[in-house]
């Protein structure tokens, strides 16, 4: 993944800092149904709220740090000329 951002000449300086994930009040519901209809209701139920800071993350149950962290990096990367612009108009580079 890293290998792709570069040649794609994203600026990755970020990652020096490090990130540690950590797993939490995790509540487990299983559901019988399509991946389709879970979704769908998920995403209904995200747009119900109206919460800007909720996100939904499709991946494989075990390895969901993955997803995560694809989530986080792919975030992370869309911030970054807009924070950047903000730092330096309040003068902190």
């Amino acid at each position: 993944m890293v290998e792709k951002f570069r040649a794609e000449g994203k600026d990755l300086a970020f990652m020096q800092y490090g990130f540690q994930f950590r797993r939490g009040q995790v509540h487990e519901e299983i559901i019988h149904d399509t991946i389709e209809a879970v979704r769908e209701r998920v995403l209904e139920d995200l747009r119900r709220t109206g919460n800007p800071a909720r996100a939904v993350i499709e991946g494989v149950d075990d390895a969901w740090e993955i997803s995560l962290l694809k989530f986080s990096f792919e975030m992370i990367l869309r911030s970054h000329e807009i924070n950047a612009f903000d730092f330096k108009r309040r003068g902190f580079i």
